[in-house]
């Protein structure tokens, strides 16, 4: 009978990993998890992965990526958490980005870039296509707070405050729409959330 190495344990699965190894891990994680704090809705995780057709790192589409060797999981997005969990990283949806599972497992908790040097010069916009403002150029609104809004879905719940203005491009990038206005019009109608696809990045 086969006995691991690190445990003493029997309990095998069909994949010759150690059950209670496993287990162990799961609990470990789940108490990171829980004393980093931050939460996201089911709906939160759908809309950004809706919004993202390939993955982050690697740029492969989806469909273009091969199957996972363990065929429990069917599909080859993973939830890759920016901050890695074990060094404090929330479970809030701004700390996620859609991975595929080989660019995941490779990553582990190596940081990534999510710098936005040289990103001062860029700024977005949006152009309103239809309606009785159609023509006038649409910006971040600045909320009373002094902070910008994003947000994966319409719904409230969701939002997420960005203090820099520049940071808007990591968060475009990761699918979340912008809430935008014209500062120079009183008669618009109120901050409007803009998803990515339509907004336009320009160099000032």
């Amino acid at each position: 009978m086969k006995t691991c190495t690190k445990c003493g344990s029997t309990r095998f699965n069909q994949w010759d990993r150690c059950m209670d190894c496993r287990n162990e891990r799961a609990k470990v994680r789940n108490a990171r998890l829980e004393k980093n704090g931050g939460a996201h809705t089911s709906s939160a995780w759908k809309a950004l992965l809706a919004a993202t057709s390939r993955c982050q790192d690697c740029g492969r589409l989806w469909h273009d990526i091969p199957p996972r060797p363990d065929s429990r999981y069917r599909n080859v997005w993973t939830k890759d958490h920016i901050v890695p969990v074990i060094q404090g990283g929330s479970d809030d949806i701004s700390n996620i980005r859609p991975l595929c599972y080989e660019c995941n497992f490779k990553r582990h908790t190596k940081p990534i870039n999510t710098s936005t040097e040289n990103k001062n010069m860029k700024k977005i916009r949006y152009t309103v296509k239809r309606g009785r403002s159609v023509g006038a150029i649409l910006s971040p609104h600045l909320h009373e707070d002094k902070h910008f809004v994003v947000s994966p879905t319409r719904f409230e719940k969701d939002y997420v405050r960005v203090k820099n203005e520049a940071e808007l491009l990591d968060w475009i990038a990761k699918g979340f729409s912008v809430r935008m206005s014209n500062p120079d019009v009183k008669s618009h109608r109120s901050p409007s959330l803009i998803s990515p696809g339509s907004i336009e990045v320009y160099e000032v």
